[in-house]
């Protein structure tokens, strides 16, 4: 058991009792019988901590040649970012990368207390996978809780609608029997010309469920994706200098509840001429999630706990794992950050266990030196 003191929740001076790395009780003056450690954390606003459901945890990038692949993520990293759940995927290159090795690296993030998932597949179709299915990778794989594929980019595998269609239903057919979301997690390119017009021909033709279909990057293609969310889907949209005014805009025109953010962190950002050929390339950074909740608040006034449910609330639903986490209450995993006035990470917590406290981490790492 721990007790964290004097939050700030919903303005509102409580304290946190967690067990079992679970929230047990939210009071006031919470009288501690048991002698359990205590952590006061001064009146500090606390907010859940961020949900990344799009995170290149193995390194992403390789356009531009094997200098500009993108190393893996570091837990120090996420952490600072606030962040304590994620997905990994892979991106363009499943050639020198694979699932097996992305499955490694979230169980490694997990061990490190970070709750971890994962997608199956990539850039490329047919999707590359561990037991020789999508579906059976859903099925058997604890992790693995969709697929990823790129539609409407260069770079994709240029799948006709119907095999995007097959696609979608493993995913349906394999969150079902599993129990799990059954995402198709659809990479979307600036370059694209059809955008969702595969997408929307499919929901119009079949009984697949608009919930399976989850257009990401989608900056890319805002009319298409306020569509989208206002016939019931979840869009998800990238961290980035033009996402919080796009979010804006976005949030006046769909529901709020059906649109998330994630950080495309470690995936690369290559910058095309007009011939589609690479110029350079850039690296994501998962500290662009909370930045851009920062932004939104400050710059678009947006009320902190509205912009927070892009990257929280919203993403646990989207997920299925809202019993889970996704919020601060009774009976949800011990999952939150305590930030200053000015909005800055000083705690994080993860499964009630203090991972980042007044802003030092406090867990020692095998190879941190290394």
């Amino acid at each position: 058991m721990f007790l964290f003191r004097n939050a700030n929740l919903k303005g509102c001076i409580v304290d946190i009792l967690c067990e079992g790395g679970r929230i047990f009780k939210i009071e006031e003056n919470i009288e501690n019988f048991y002698n359990v450690p205590e952590y006061d954390i001064e009146k500090r606003v606390v907010l859940p901590s961020l949900i990344d459901g799009h995170v290149h945890v193995t390194g992403g990038g390789g356009e531009g040649g094997f200098t500009t692949m993108v190393p893996p993520i570091k837990f120090e990293k996420i952490i600072r970012a606030g962040v304590t759940t994620l997905v990994g995927l892979l991106g363009t290159d499943c050639t020198t990368r694979s699932v097996q090795n992305l499955i490694q690296k979230v169980r490694e993030l997990s061990e490190y207390n970070i709750r971890t998932y994962a997608l199956t597949g990539a850039y490329d179709y047919p999707s590359p996978t561990i037991t020789g299915s999508v579906k059976g990778d859903i099925v058997f794989i604890n992790e693995i809780i969709g697929s990823k594929i790129a539609i409407s980019d260069h770079r994709s595998s240029y799948l006709d609608k119907h095999e995007l269609l097959r696609l979608a239903s493993e995913c349906f057919l394999g969150g079902l029997i599993s129990g799990k979301v059954g995402e198709l997690h659809m990479h979307t390119g600036r370059l694209g010309k059809r955008q969702l017009k595969d997408v929307f021909e499919i929901l119009e033709e079949s009984e697949i469920p608009i919930k399976v279909f989850r257009p990401t990057h989608c900056g890319n293609l805002v009319d298409d994706a306020i569509k989208f969310i206002n016939m019931g889907g979840y869009a998800d949209f990238t961290a980035g200098e033009e996402t919080p005014e796009i979010l804006d805009y976005v949030m006046k025109k769909a529901p709020l509840e059906r649109i998330t953010l994630s950080s495309d962190s470690n995936g690369s950002i290559p910058i095309w001429n007009d011939k589609k050929e690479v110029v350079r390339v850039e690296a994501a950074e998962i500290s662009g999630l909370y930045e851009n909740i920062k932004t939104l608040v400050k710059d678009f006034n947006v009320d902190i706990d509205i912009a927070q449910r892009l990257v929280s609330k919203n993403v646990s639903e989207a997920l299925q794992i809202s019993n889970i986490t996704g919020e601060i209450r009774e009976g949800l995993s011990c999952d939150f950050i305590s930030i200053d006035e000015d909005l800055n990470i000083i705690d994080v917590v993860s499964k009630g266990i203090i991972e980042l406290k007044q802003n030092e981490i406090t867990r020692k790492l095998n190879f941190q030196n290394f």
